[in-house]
């Protein structure tokens, strides 16, 4: 693979200076393997969420005529690169404190009628965290269709808990992304994680950003590295789908229900213009091939003219990065 010169020479050095142990390192670490199966599994189940995505295009399409040009580059770079296009319309809401995240999300679970699906890297019990497993408990007891997608290692102690058993009691389906285990190690990626924070609720309106289900206030506490600070962003217009459609792929991935099984009840149809601000849905990850969001972050970067402002919790900056910058 022709990897970044920089990653290259630093596997090298770490081989070459510690020839036993750094072999095993990269054995573990070093190449992107998720496991042969999995992967032809994402295959075989791809296509049609793909078409799904494809009929997007016919819908709608941004007046760029009223938008920066940037903006419209940026653009044809993703859905070139990703297949999902802008969808204009949307109404959006940015969530900045989480206590008003919890507060929103846990009445749009009680206004629920027909589907709830959550898909988060962390839950941890404890706070408001414990108010959304209410919520979602009371839901699926008035026969609404709850589905949550948690990453195995990051929600490892709430998978295994009482309160996951409580829910799973109640009916709501649960399903853990990217099994962990010893045995495992050796033919997977196990540091390889499912970081997606997506809430999908009647396939109307929709929650996305940095926030995992978590109380901060419960949260890694005795570690003394004080309460998280995160964002969500609500949304309700056409830019719902794409983002639900990323969610029912990933829970087919993961779960042992079918593609038909799961659209059908999946509670997604195309949703008619809210507002007017233009979406643009890039799901990314080890699975995908295309580094999409490498690619718009560098172009973002050489496109910008008077002000560039980054918010991140890692930076680890890259060769082409650092250049850009």
């Amino acid at each position: 693979r022709r990897l970044p010169v920089g990653v290259s020479l630093a596997w090298l050095a770490v081989v070459l200076s510690f020839p036993f142990f750094g072999a095993l390192i990269y054995l573990l670490i070093g190449e992107l393997r998720l496991g042969n199966r999995r992967a032809a599994w994402a295959v075989t189940i791809h296509e049609p969420y793909q078409n799904w995505l494809n009929e997007l295009r016919t819908r709608a399409s941004v007046e760029w005529a009223t938008e920066d040009l940037a903006a419209q580059q940026l653009s044809q770079l993703v859905e070139r690169s990703g297949g999902v296009p802008a969808l204009p319309g949307n109404c959006l809401e940015l969530l900045p404190d989480w206590e008003i995240v919890f507060q929103r999300l846990i009445a749009d679970i009680d206004a629920a009628q027909r589907t709830c699906h959550l898909e988060f890297y962390i839950w941890n019990n404890g706070g408001h965290a414990d108010e959304v497993l209410a919520a979602l408990i009371r839901a699926a007891r008035r026969g609404v269709i709850c589905r949550v997608l948690l990453d195995d290692v990051g929600s490892h102690d709430f998978l295994r808990s009482n309160a996951a058993a409580e829910l799973r009691a109640a009916g709501v389906r649960m399903a853990a992304a990217l099994p962990s285990g010893l045995l495992r190690m050796a033919f997977v990626r196990f540091d390889l994680r499912m970081h997606r924070k997506i809430v999908v609720i009647d396939g109307r309106l929709a929650y996305t950003g940095s926030l995992n289900l978590v109380d901060p206030r419960y949260f890694k506490q005795e570690e003394g590295v004080g309460q998280w600070v995160d964002a969500m962003l609500r949304m309700e217009g056409p830019a719902v789908e794409p983002l639900a459609i990323t969610f029912l792929e990933d829970w087919v991935l993961e779960s042992a229900e079918s593609f038909e099984s799961v659209r059908e009840s999946g509670d997604v149809h195309p949703m008619r213009p809210r507002a007017t601000a233009p979406v643009q849905v890039i799901p990314s990850g080890p699975a995908q091939p295309e580094q999409t969001i490498e690619r718009i972050l560098l172009s973002a970067i050489y496109l910008a003219r008077k002000e560039l402002v980054l918010t991140t919790p890692y930076f680890v900056p890259d060769e082409s990065l650092v250049k850009a910058l």
